[in-house]
Parts: C-alpha cells; sequence; structure tokens
C-alpha cells in the first residue's frame, strides 16, 4: 500500500519542485532508485494516522527528504522549508488540520489491500490524463 502511494504522489507532483527546497535536482544527482521521494511532512513513524493522507505527503529531493541541507538555504532545517513550501501548496488552514490532534488508526491487512488497489487505480488514472 505504501509503495502505490509514493507512486501516486511522486507522479502527481511531477512537474513541481522539491517541497523543502524549492528546486529541481543537478543533473549529476542521479542515483540508484531516482533522486525524488514521497516525503512526508508528519512523519509516519510519529502520525501514522497520516500514512495516506495526501495533504501530508508531497514530492521530495531524496537529499532534503534524508535530512541533508545540500539544497536547503543556509540557517533553515529541512522541516522549516518542507512547512513554507506545504503553506504554500495547501494552505495555512490544511496545514494546521494536519498539525491537529487526529484519531489513531489501526490498518487491517483488508484496509491496506483496499487503499493499495486505491492508489494503484490513481496512478494509472493520472498517468493516462
Amino acid at each position: 500500500a505504501q509503495d502505490a502511494f509514493n507512486a501516486f504522489i511522486r507522479e502527481r507532483d511531477k512537474d513541481m519542485p522539491c517541497i523543502c527546497c524549492g528546486r529541481f535536482p543537478d543533473s549529476d544527482d542521479w542515483k540508484p532508485g531516482g533522486v525524488w521521494d514521497a516525503g512526508h511532512f508528519l512523519g509516519r513513524g510519529a502520525y501514522p494516522e497520516l500514512r495516506f493522507e495526501e495533504d501530508n505527503c508531497h514530492r521530495q529531493l531524496k537529499t532534503c527528504n534524508g535530512g541533508s541541507s545540500k539544497y536547503a538555504k543556509k540557517g533553515r532545517t529541512v522541516s522549516q522549508g518542507y512547512r513554507e513550501g506545504i503553506i504554500a501548496r495547501i494552505g495555512l488552514e490544511r496545514v494546521e488540520w494536519l498539525e491537529g490532534h487526529h484519531e489513531p488508526k489501526h490498518y487491517t491487512i483488508g484496509d491496506l489491500k483496499a487503499t493499495k488497489a486505491k492508489y494503484v487505480a490513481k496512478l494509472k488514472e493520472i498517468k493516462s490524463q
């Protein structure tokens, strides 16, 4: 389910720069597996209830998602850059909703299979457009 969700996010945001640093990769930044991640604003470990929340996940350079400051402007952390970028994309109200309280979710195998099917279909749909 996570792989399908991440693939959808990377495709959805394919024409946008990194959510954190606002850049596209340099041509020499090629890495095995690509240079892009589907990075979560609020991490999956600490906020599992937001794991499959589309507003919480955006295409992000691997260097930013890994915490590297290679692309971050001096004096800013990657998370500050992400917060600024996400506010610009989805608005402060939706970001504050993400930062608010959410009920825990307990995913069953059936939930995860349904989530995977949903994002495989959504990915297929946006690729066909």
